[in-house]
């Protein structure tokens, strides 16, 4: 389909939504690992209103799956990620 997610195949990724604000119609993945095992970074917008997928900057530092993740809402608006796995460890 038009929104079917662009980026590489995944297992153990997170996403995070606004669930304060009504307006905001974008959405965030990433993280994850690949079907050869390899700890993703990547980061990704969907828009739900235009049903498009656009890919922001890799996230510093190696990969992770099992992330925690929040979006921190109001004045902030940042989406804070921390904990998961890496690669040994």
């Amino acid at each position: 389909t038009a929104a079917a997610f662009p980026g590489v195949a995944r297992s153990f990724g997170y996403g995070v939504a606004s669930s304060t604000n009504c307006s905001n119609s974008k959405a965030y993945l990433g993280f994850g690992a690949s079907a050869s095992g390899v700890r993703l970074a990547d980061w990704w917008e969907f828009d739900m209103s235009s049903l498009a997928w656009r890919q922001l900057a890799d996230f510093p530092g190696p990969g992770r799956r099992h992330p925690a993740m929040n979006w921190v809402e109001g004045p902030v608006n940042e989406i804070h990620v921390g904990l998961g796995d890496g690669v040994g460890g």
